[in-house]
């Protein structure tokens, strides 16, 4: 005889007060909300309080089906977008770079809530022009973008050579090399200052607000930073 198995409901739960709805999420492994592109998304915990000492570097990744960032039209539209939310809620963006299918930013934020406000309009912008380039409609950034605060002159250093020597990097990884004074034309680079054995005139005029955080207006330790410098996280083959 096969065992009588038991339903909700029946007599061994007379005057238990029964859920209306299947409880969902909690604190269980797998719970929360899925990324929605093809990489691991971005944990969405609560930030760590940001400081306006500290400056940031920020990564914002498009989703999968978007074109080349970096080409002539799209960086273009890129680049307006960036401009024109680069100063916004007191937040400022001092450094970017544009790669295929991600833009590295360096910026300084007062607090958390400036951050975020500044963040949230300037993916508005960045999507609008995305996909008036590419003539669809949609979400352009399915994850929410990356933040790491740079406390200290050393993590500047590495964090400006990251992002503006980024492609260097990337192509590197592929086998192919830049000749030694290339800049980056689909970043800031051009824009920087601290370049080692570039002559000043040679360095054309910001485009994007210039640094007000100690560590960013300091211009002893960035002044040996060479156009040709690569990232540690690098790997030549």
């Amino acid at each position: 005889m096969s065992k009588r198995t038991r339903r909700p409901g029946g007599r061994e739960d007379a005057g238990k007060q029964l859920p209306l709805f299947k409880k969902r999420g909690g604190k269980r492994r797998g719970a929360g909300r899925k990324p929605n592109g093809e990489r691991a998304g971005v944990p969405h915990k609560k930030r760590p309080k940001m400081s306006r000492h500290d400056p940031l570097h920020v990564t914002m990744r498009v989703g999968v089906g978007i074109d080349d960032l970096r080409g002539p039209v799209m960086f273009h539209a890129v680049k307006t977008a960036i401009l024109a939310g680069a100063d916004r809620f007191g937040t400022r963006i001092i450094e970017l770079s544009v790669q295929f299918e991600h833009v590295h930013l360096i910026v300084e934020a007062p607090n958390n809530a400036a951050l975020t406000s500044a963040m949230r309009g300037l993916c508005v912008r960045l999507a609008r022009a995305i996909n008036n380039v590419m003539g669809r409609k949609g979400n352009v950034f399915p994850d929410r973008y990356h933040v790491r605060a740079l406390r200290s002159p050393r993590e500047i250093r590495s964090a400006l050579i990251y992002v503006l020597c980024n492609r260097r990097k990337h192509e590197c990884g592929r086998g192919l090399y830049y000749a030694r004074d290339w800049l980056d034309p689909c970043s800031s680079a051009r824009n920087f200052s601290g370049w080692r054995g570039v002559d000043s005139a040679d360095i054309a005029p910001r485009e994007l607000p210039a640094p007000q955080s100690w560590l960013l207006k300091q211009q002893y330790w960035k002044k040996d930073i060479k156009t040709n410098s690569m990232p540690k996280v690098s790997k030549r083959r």
